[in-house]
């Protein structure tokens, strides 16, 4: 967090919130208007469980759980739904940027996956169909 300056966090803010906000906004309407949507929020594993040396970006994906969290309410009975993606870890060219120019860290992630694989993982809906549900893992071992 100390090495992260106020350029840095404007510009993760900027893209991984207030994109995201500004993206839904101008189709809400329109699918609100048809009786039916789908929005899909991808996320992070990050966003649920913060990772040392990603602090800005951590709280750039919690906050989109929160964007979820209080949409979800807000359509409930317009036929919208939202869902919320949040891979373990994607290779992206932010990645290797990283890699290039930032700081050395000690790696905490144990699978990467490709952007690709995560598309593929994640289900088609139908309309009417029942929507697959994550399991949970039991407390108990």
């Amino acid at each position: 967090m100390t090495e992260t300056s106020d350029a840095a966090l404007e510009e993760i803010l900027e893209v991984n919130v207030v994109g995201v906000f500004r993206t839904i906004r101008p189709f809400l309407r329109g699918m609100i208007a048809r009786g039916s949507g789908r929005i899909l929020v991808v996320s992070s594993i990050v966003g649920k469980r913060g990772t040392p040396g990603y602090t800005a970006y951590s709280a750039s994906k919690f906050a989109l759980h929160g964007m979820a969290e209080a949409l979800r309410p807000e359509l409930h009975g317009t036929g919208v739904t939202i869902g919320l993606i949040c891979p373990s870890s994607t290779l992206t060219e932010l990645d290797e940027m990283k890699r290039r120019v930032g700081p050395q860290r000690p790696s905490f992630r144990v699978a990467r996956h490709s952007a690709e694989s995560v598309a593929r993982a994640t289900p088609p809906t139908r309309k009417g169909a029942a929507r697959p549900r994550a399991r949970r893992r039991s407390a108990i071992a």
